[in-house]
């Protein structure tokens, strides 16, 4: 079954562009039974539908839905020239139809559609009709009549506005087919599909058609969709509606829940836990805002949000040595209940054991560990959670690059597959290995927000990736398996990994999992419900391990939370984080202010307390699972909004948990804009906020040997026009550099200034320009004294072509199309809207999309850029003929 689901048309999209009434785009909020209609040539007269259509394509389709029976295929039938004299074929077309009474849209089967403005052509009875400049005017009318021979439908049904309703046990336009269905409550539909009778649902693949959802509790109006009673009410299933009932001492919200107060009236929101002064630590008195989860029975509780509500926990790596063969996984519990007692398991819940605590090495465990934690409480049932996988960092191919001066991942050119999935990156390693690449570096791994409604008219805007709902491995370019799948085979071919490590905030405010926010906006008070995750989408609400994780925040919300009958407040159960966990809230409104740029909210991000010792060890317990699952080392997103003397507690942190040392191949480049801030970020060693001498001598003064501290490295924005921003504090060797970057792709981005140093491909559109500076980072970059050993990281970055016009864009991989717009889709902008590309081609070449909206640059299989960086890396040229071969394996 195709889902196809309504578009802006062109008329009323942004700018306002003008187009003639059949230029627009895809149409309808429709169910299409795919199996397309019989397309034999009909006479006109009762029980056809003729259409007479005025247009300038040369080939024209009608893709419609005759009688309610469905859609047929696309594009749809053929129309041909009009049999009438007075209407000449070049700019007419005609077909008729089957049907009483036909919903209807055009296409010329290239992508241009006719939709009537989104809102579909309709006719109501049998006729000859005429449709131009979007009016359908009536030639026509035939009497209703239904088929069927010798007796309308056959005998087996009855007639009614010439369409035939059929008995039970037939099926067809006239009823002269037998269904053989075997359910009790199934019937056939048009096409002879088994389909449930009106009222009943499939919710269990082994017993069909079984589920009245009209007055069923767990199954109220469709199937997962529960009414459960709780402490608070009693929830019956009336007509497919779940019905409230508040018990005593509870007030029935407008909202439609039971509450012993209703939260704020009018538009108003909760405004709790505003930081006053140079404040920027939660107040303690919010630490009892937490388990807000919705419980097991309550109407919001999803099946992959498991027992949140009672129990959290992660479980954390230690290795035992520097070697990396050995390790204790500690799991780490926490309950809502403090007399609760806590058990694990290591074997997916098979064997509980009080000791949460486990060794493993490489001689005996060669896969994943799956920990399961049980906490037995008198004042709940027994609540069990189950953890991600953890992975081991010796479970993964080892790297053995012979040629090449790669001083063991220490120098080399790491490609940024911007939009590319797991499995589509795992494809493009066996061309980045003969390249000759240090590695490929990947977009945002973790559990990300994700929206079944448009955001600023965009389904799923592409920073949608750099809002975390937690650290599990599951995020929107693929599942933490298809991760670990493409992990070991780029490594299998001496391709290193690196992960886009997203760990100084959480979630956009407001951006979470409460069912109810509002904002009052110029006196409209605007209104949208939850946000699900990259973990399921688009959501089923059926996986109990891989589903989508709760995750609460402070903003736009009114009324109080269920569970603790308080104001919502920052909660992230599968990492775990708590209200204190994450500074006050404060507006980002400095960048010259130390403590702003630490504690300020980015861009309404919630804001971690990484000062706070469990929040700098959840986050080297992050990079440890990172490690674990074959990563060679990570960009740190947003680093300079995290202050140097917690980066170096973080990375003291992770030191201890990879056994003593980090390991040899292990870089991390770390995202600080200088802006106009470089003598504060840069050249005052002394300023408080210095990350290149003062960071320096942090990271020694926790331990760090100075060989580490070159491991970890400054992703200098300040290439290529400034290269001396610095003033020389910061070493040439824990500098890494590129020319584009995907945050200059944002339309209206400020975030560097290249000047004509540089130009960013997708926004600029010169490709010989984007060629010459591609290869200059490799052969003679700005500020390089020694091209051999200065800047020894330098990124590539291969992207995809904006829309026309873009202001906020997604990702074409096709959750960013108004096609898997659910909720409010009239906002979704089509012309924003990205349909699904395939990231890995083979044969394709370097700068490949023509410049089309959604397909993918590919600027790293340049040849001259190629030849440029392996130039640097003492490696030979690649003939024509070589890279010719190499793009066709």
């Amino acid at each position: 079954m195709v889902f196809l689901r309504r578009r802006k048309s062109l008329k009323t999209m942004r700018h306002n562009m003008l187009h003639s009434s059949n230029m627009v785009a895809l149409a309808a909020i429709i169910f299409c039974l795919c199996a397309p209609h019989a397309a034999h040539a009909q006479s006109p007269g009762p029980g056809t539908v003729t259409l007479i259509y005025s247009t300038s394509w040369a080939t024209t389709y009608l893709h419609y839905n005759p009688d309610g029976t469905g859609w047929n295929g696309i594009p749809g039938a053929a129309m041909a020239c009009p049999t009438n004299a007075s209407y000449p074929c070049a700019g007419w077309k005609e077909l008729t139809v089957a049907g009483n009474s036909i919903v209807f849209v055009t296409t010329d089967g290239t992508g241009q559609w006719d939709n009537n403005g989104g809102r579909n052509y309709e006719v109501a009875n049998s006729g000859i009709y005429q449709l131009e400049n979007s009016v359908i005017t009536t030639l026509q009318t035939f009497a209703d009549v239904c088929p069927g021979s010798p007796l309308q439908c056959s005998g087996h049904g009855t007639c009614a506005n010439g369409l035939c309703e059929c008995s039970t046990g037939y099926y067809g336009v006239a009823c002269n087919k037998t269904c053989s269905c075997g359910g009790v409550h199934q019937t056939c539909n048009a096409n002879g599909d088994c389909i449930c009778q009106s009222g009943w649902s499939t919710c269990d693949a082994s017993n069909p058609c079984a589920v009245d959802t009209s007055n069923d509790t767990n199954n109220c109006g469709a199937c997962g969709h529960g009414c459960f009673s709780s402490h608070v009410d009693t929830y019956t299933c009336v007509a497919g509606v779940c019905n409230v009932t508040c018990l005593d001492g509870f007030l029935a919200c407008p909202s439609g829940v039971c509450r012993v107060e209703c939260g704020l009236p009018g538009c108003q929101t909760y405004q709790d836990n505003q930081c006053s002064g140079n404040t920027i630590v939660t107040d303690p008195s919010f630490a009892n805002h937490t388990w807000q989860t919705f419980p097991k029975n309550s109407s919001n509780y999803r099946a992959s949000y498991q027992d949140y509500a009672h129990v959290q926990g992660h479980a954390r790596a230690e290795y035992t040595s520097p070697a990396l063969t050995s390790a204790t996984l500690v799991i780490v519990p926490i309950t809502r209940d403090p007399n609760a007692v806590v058990t694990c398991s290591f074997d997916d819940g098979a064997t509980f054991t009080s000791a949460c605590a486990a060794q493993f090495s490489a001689d005996n465990q060669t896969s994943q560990v799956y920990p399961v934690i049980r906490a037995t409480s008198s004042s709940h049932a027994p609540a069990t959670l189950y953890l991600d996988p953890v992975d081991f960092i010796w479970n993964h191919p080892k790297i053995d690059r012979t040629a090449g001066d790669y001083r063991t991942g220490q120098k080399g050119s790491i490609v940024e597959m911007f939009g590319w999935p797991h499995k589509d990156i795992q494809e493009e390693c066996a061309f980045l290995s003969r390249a000759g690449y240090l590695g490929v570096k990947m977009f945002p791994v973790q559990e990300q927000v994700m929206s079944s409604e448009p955001f600023n008219n965009v389904m799923n805007p592409w920073y949608f990736m750099y809002q975390p709902v937690s650290y599990r491995l599951q995020g929107r370019m693929g599942t933490r398996e298809e991760l670990r799948a493409a992990v070991n085979y780029c490594r299998s071919l001496n391709v290193r990994v690196y992960a886009d490590a997203v760990v100084n905030h959480m979630v956009g405010c407001g951006n979470d999992a409460n069912p109810n926010h509002r904002n009052d906006n110029d006196n409209y008070c605007a209104t949208w419900g939850v946000k699900n995750t990259s973990a399921d989408f688009p959501p089923s609400f059926q996986n109990q391990r891989n589903g989508s994780s709760p995750f609460f925040s402070q903003c736009f919300v009114y009324e109080p939370m269920e569970q603790n009958n308080l104001s919502p407040m920052q909660e992230f159960p599968a990492v775990p984080y708590g209200p204190l966990d994450f500074h006050c809230e404060r507006a980002l409104n400095s960048w010259n202010d130390p403590l702003d740029l630490n504690a300020g909210w980015l861009t309404g991000l919630v804001d971690l307390n990484t000062e706070r010792e469990n929040v700098q060890q959840r986050i080297a317990d992050y990079m440890t699972d990172l490690l674990g699952v074959g990563f060679s080392g990570f960009r740190i997103d947003a680093a300079k909004h995290i202050q140097p003397p917690d980066w170096a507690g973080i990375f003291s942190k992770l030191k201890v948990n990879l056994g003593g040392a980090l390991p040899a191949d292990f870089i991390v480049w770390m995202e600080v804009l200088t802006g106009g801030e470089g003598d504060m970020l840069l050249c005052n060693p002394d300023s408080g906020y210095s990350y290149s001498k003062g960071l320096e001598n942090d990271l020694l003064g926790a331990g760090l040997t100075m060989t580490e501290v070159t491991q970890i490295k400054i992703w200098f924005d300040a290439y290529p026009k400034q290269p001396d921003i610095d003033c020389g504090q910061l070493e040439m060797n824990r500098k890494a550099i590129q020319n584009d970057d995907a945050d200059q792709q944002n339309p209206g981005s400020t975030s560097r200034d290249m000047g004509s140093q540089g130009t960013v491909l997708v926004i600029d559109k010169d490709i010989p320009l984007h060629r010459q500076f591609e290869e200059q980072l490799f052969t003679n970059p700005n500020g390089a004294s020694d091209n051999s050993n200065d800047y020894p990281i330098r990124m590539v970055l291969s992207s995809f072509w904006l829309p026309a016009d873009a202001q906020d864009y997604g990702i074409p991989d096709g959750k960013s199309n108004c096609d898997v717009c659910l909720v409010d889709c009239s906002t979704c902008d089509a012309a924003q809207s990205m349909n699904t590309t395939t990231a890995y081609e083979q044969g394709a070449s370097g700068y490949t999309g023509n410049m089309v909206g959604g397909k993918y640059t590919r600027v790293h299989r340049d040849l001259g850029i190629i030849n440029a960086m392996r130039g640097w890396m003492n490696l030979p040229n690649l003939s024509q003929s070589e890279h010719d071969s190499m793009m066709r394996v």
